[in-house]
């Protein structure tokens, strides 16, 4: 979808403009789905080198990416299970962001401190908000703030037979691959995204309005589908453009701020 960029105040001008949206805003669809960009794109590689924190120490990997989570904007949660066999192991929890500006090598957003003698079980992941337990009977609030990480034990239970259930987060278009074996003493993590392919998955307004400096966009949904928003000045980078929205089955609105100059193109993707 385009929208474009006359600043009038007068009834004529914002005529205008609303034209200007309209004619060019049916092409979207059809021409971002063009696009020669591949359809699975390598984002990034995490390298973790050597995980001994101590030669003499002989760590080797038992498993890499035991009960990983995704979250709704595509980061995810692990334990990497180490030791010098599997009745003498350790865990640690990591955490990536899907996003990232070293692309060669990302440091983890967050790694637990120390290597833990404790079962980690990462279990709900809502994009700032890390929900896992700690040797099944132990419950952990791990968020973020302002950049900031704080680890908060909510409570324990006494059960040995302790089981959880809850609803996983529908996470966007992104593949994630571990590659280690058992006895290796380093891990690779490698981020991909997942492009549609279909054209019916970029999704173009059926209808677009202006009411004063708003654009507002109407696309027809699926129940419960995962959309995402994204916007782009070029139609070939597209970044996104608000949170993830669920489809009702019917017409979905959303609004933005027409641009004060230059050209945004629309489409909706669904996830």
């Amino acid at each position: 979808m385009r929208r474009g960029a006359s600043a009038s105040p007068t009834r004529g001008g914002l005529w205008r403009k609303a034209c200007k949206v309209l004619v060019l805003g049916s092409l979207c669809g059809d021409l971002g789905s063009l696009s020669a960009a591949p359809y699975l794109t390598h984002l990034w590689t995490y390298d973790s080198s050597t995980i001994n924190p101590d030669p003499v120490d002989a760590r080797e990997i038992l498993n890499v990416g035991l009960n990983s989570t995704v979250s709704s904007s595509g980061s995810i949660a692990f334990t990497v299970v180490t030791g010098l066999s599997e009745n003498n192991s350790e865990q640690r929890l990591f955490w990536f962001d899907k996003d990232q500006d070293d692309t060669d090598n990302p440091a983890p957003a967050y790694m637990s401190p120390t290597w833990e003698s404790e079962r980690l079980l990462p279990m709900v992941f809502r994009r700032d908000h890390l929900v896992y337990s700690v040797n099944g009977d132990e419950l952990h609030s791990l968020y973020r703030e302002d950049d900031a990480f704080t680890d908060q034990t909510i409570g324990t239970f006494t059960s040995a037979d302790t089981s959880w259930m809850s609803e996983k987060a529908r996470s966007p278009g992104v593949l994630y691959v571990f590659e280690a074996a058992v006895g290796d003493t380093s891990f690779k993590l490698h981020a991909y995204q997942i492009l549609p392919v279909a054209t019916d998955e970029l999704l173009e307004p059926v209808t677009v309005g202006v009411d004063g400096d708003n654009i507002t966009l109407y696309f027809q949904t699926v129940a419960d589908a995962m959309y995402q928003l994204e916007s782009s000045s070029d139609m070939a980078t597209w970044t996104e453009d608000g949170a993830q929205i669920v489809g009702n089955g019917a017409q979905l609105l959303i609004q933005r701020a027409a641009p004060e100059s230059g050209e945004t193109f629309y489409r909706l993707r669904k996830l």
